[in-house]
């Protein structure tokens, strides 16, 4: 195990298996490999995320969410809410979700390049 995998835990709502299988045949046509070489891929990936069950969210973190993801994709309104629910950074790679948010004041939103410049890569 690095000292990467020792420092960061990653957590997830159950609806991200959701989004993931929307993408699957993308993903065939990106990687070049067979649907079952994918969900093999996938499969690994979830075995170091701790996904928690979405109506395991207090409702309230919900509606602390909803303004901020209303106006940028509601998709992304368990994600927030989440995040609000573990009080972390929310890691995204959707550029509208993290534009959106930053524009409206939500600071706890990093991108890839922020992961980069936190750990030194």
């Amino acid at each position: 195990m690095s000292a990467y995998e020792k420092q960061v835990e990653f957590y997830a709502p159950q609806y991200l298996k959701v989004e993931i299988e929307r993408y699957i045949p993308k993903l065939m046509e990106l990687s070049d490999l067979s649907e079952v070489e994918v969900r093999r891929v996938i499969e690994l990936i979830y075995t170091q995320i701790q996904f928690i069950a979405d109506d395991a969210i207090p409702v309230e973190y919900y509606i602390e969410a909803l303004p901020y993801v209303r106006e940028v994709d509601m998709d992304d309104l368990v994600f927030v809410a989440l995040n609000e629910y573990l009080d972390e950074l929310l890691w995204t790679g959707d550029t509208a979700l993290y534009q959106g948010l930053r524009a409206k004041g939500y600071t706890k939103v990093v991108n890839f390049e922020e992961i980069k410049a936190m750990f030194g890569l």
